[in-house]
């Protein structure tokens, strides 16, 4: 489906299978160069050594950042045993060794569960989380160590892949926020050894998966990234949706509260997203096109088959 608005070529979601080497930053210079465009963001960086799915936010999609932002990842990562780097990753030196030889298969089996579900993570010196207004990887290059507090995050899945010693290949399914560089190092610690991060690619970000991604390459060139660019309603398809008449969508961009009398349709059976939470729907147009995301006001918890049981709906974010 074709972005949509009022310029229909310069909104919408945009998924880029950003290659090794190149920064997040990178990706969107390229990508506002092609589009003719500076209005573009992305949803979630990916370090330089890292590949895979970048959400690129163009237009009007830079309003849904915080929606995007929020959906779960998947990664395909490959961890070496044996070798502790101050970076966590490839891209440093080595500190540490620790024997590996004595892994077995069951040991991985058994210790990968362990950290599924809600855990503590302490956040690397290398990342861009700051400490007092400078980041953590500016004290990390001057040698400094600071503290820093334990951050939750969320384990769906670890999916055991491959192992052939010394390398362990996973898949993982996390919250936002989660560092898989410091997720490596510790299912190494519980392994008994050390460990970092040699490869990483996501392959998900929330509903948009790297299977609709746009080369690196191709982005360069405009019409391939107009093609492969996502409406801004089917970028955020898990949310349940109402469908408002032209006369309500006409009155809602222009500052009203949605009320029942105006909807055309709707697909509310379970009001509550994994990314927006309770009672957040998307409301579109009777074309399909994304007007708003809103919070359905209610006394009520439950909706019945024939009419959304709710007095009005605010608007969260409105889409020209």
């Amino acid at each position: 489906m074709p972005p949509e608005g009022d310029d229909a070529k310069l909104s919408g979601v945009l998924v880029v299978d950003k290659p090794e080497g190149v920064t997040s930053h990178d990706v969107v210079s390229r990508a506002r160069k092609s589009l003719g465009l500076k209005k573009i963001g992305h949803a979630g960086t990916l370090d330089p050594f890292a590949t895979g799915a970048l959400v690129l936010l163009v237009g009007e999609g830079t309003k849904l950042s915080d929606y995007l932002m929020e959906g779960r990842k998947t990664y395909l990562a490959s961890v070496k045993l044996g070798e502790k780097t101050d970076t966590g990753d490839l891209s440093g030196e080595i500190i540490e060794t620790a024997p590996f030889d004595n892994i077995s298969l069951d040991d991985i089996k058994s210790v990968l569960p362990r950290f599924e579900g809600e855990i503590n993570q302490l956040p690397p010196m290398y990342s861009a989380l700051k400490k007092n207004g400078v980041p953590l990887y500016k004290y990390a290059r001057r040698g400094e160590e600071v503290e820093r507090a334990e951050r939750k995050v969320f384990i769906h899945s670890i999916r055991l892949l491959d192992f052939k010693l010394p390398h362990i290949e996973i898949e993982v399914s996390c919250s936002k926020g989660t560092y898989i560089r410091t997720l490596a190092e510790d299912i190494s610690a519980a392994l008994g050894t050390r460990g970092h991060l040699v490869q990483l690619r996501r392959v998900g970000s929330g509903s948009l998966s790297i299977k609709e991604a746009v080369s690196f390459d191709d982005l360069a060139l405009r019409d391939n990234a107009v093609r492969a660019m996502r409406s801004l309603a089917d970028s955020i398809s898990s949310m349940p949706k109402i469908i408002v008449s032209n006369e309500g969508a006409e009155k809602i961009r222009n500052g009203a509260r949605l009320i029942a009398g105006w909807i055309e349709s709707y697909d509310l059976v379970e009001v509550k997203d994994e990314i927006a939470g309770d009672n957040i729907v998307r409301v579109l147009r009777e074309d399909g096109s994304l007007l708003s995301i809103s919070e359905l006001i209610t006394d009520e918890r439950e909706y019945s088959k024939c009419s959304p049981l709710f007095e009005v709906a605010k608007s969260i974010r409105v889409f020209n």
